[in-house]
């Protein structure tokens, strides 16, 4: 079956709830943040309440996006996602929010194979022009071009805030429990939920692992989770966070309703989780 265009949740009058069903709260209180709604830079939610007496990181790394040397041969696909903005917004967010113990290059170069990644070797988060191309021929069902590209841009995006993931694992020595890569999905959900961009970059990239597990045979002895698997992870966790606003993931089969009563609970604990992690490394 031929896949349709992105799928765009549009919640209906009715799952709107008339006040926020969730105040921020604390740090660390696991707290949950309405989402979507506008914010330049709150990216991280621990940075919408107060710091308080927070003991702040001494350290002054931030992440660094490297523009496409100028006068070389530089992939229209590999322009197209630098210029969108959307890599560099979420860094600024990140710079604004988080010290690092050094400075985190970031590349977009030619890999050789479909792939993004963070090396601890070298400290660098690398996004690989055959992944941006891949989302591109992935979306290439879109209505418009327009669509097609900010679906394209949004599902890297995500796979950005992913490799962020690991990065922070790493550069901050964060402590976690079960599969660092469903580790690295949650961040790039906590990371991106604060925002209408994000939002779109969220559900970008389920939709993106739902064309993927049609497109591929599962590989179920490797390190990630099923690329299905991906896709209701983030349904769930993006659902838990908000579940009246939220509530047609369920209601249109998207999430599943036995899973769904899980999520709340998910969610809750991934935020009060990923907050106090980050907490000791807020600016």
């Amino acid at each position: 079956e031929k896949p349709s265009g992105l799928k765009v949740f549009q919640p209906t009058a009715q799952s709107q709830p008339q006040t926020p069903p969730i105040k921020i709260g604390p740090i660390g209180q696991g707290q949950l943040a309405p989402l979507p709604g506008p914010s330049t830079p709150l990216v991280i939610p621990a940075t919408r309440s107060r710091l308080g007496n927070v003991q702040l990181a001494p350290a002054t790394g931030q992440f660094l996006l490297r523009k496409p040397e100028a006068g070389g041969l530089v992939p229209a696909t590999r322009a197209d996602l630098f210029y969108s903005g959307a890599l560099q917004g979420i860094t600024n967010d990140l710079n604004k929010s988080l010290k690092l113990p050094r400075n985190v290059p970031i590349t977009l170069r030619h890999c050789g194979q479909v792939n993004a990644f963070y090396s601890p070797a070298s400290q660098e988060i690398t996004l690989c022009d055959e992944w941006f191309e891949k989302m591109d021929q992935i979306f290439k069902s879109a209505k418009t071009p327009e669509a097609r590209r900010e679906s394209a841009v949004g599902a890297t995006a995500f796979v950005f805030a992913h490799e962020v993931g690991h990065a922070l694992i790493h550069q901050l020595q964060i402590k976690y429990n079960g599969q660092q890569e469903t580790v690295a999905d949650q961040y790039a959900v906590y990371l991106l939920s604060g925002s209408i961009a994000g939002e779109k970059q969220i559900f970008a990239a389920a939709e993106a692992f739902g064309r993927l597990a049609r497109e591929n045979e599962p590989l179920t002895w490797d390190n990630h989770p099923l690329d299905e698997q991906r896709r209701y992870n983030i349904y769930c966790w993006v659902y838990g966070m908000n579940p009246p606003y939220y509530g047609k993931l369920v209601t249109d089969g998207s999430l599943p309703a036995p899973r769904a009563k899980f999520c709340p609970g998910e969610a809750r604990d991934m935020i009060a989780g990923l907050d106090s992690d980050l907490r000791p490394h807020m600016r």
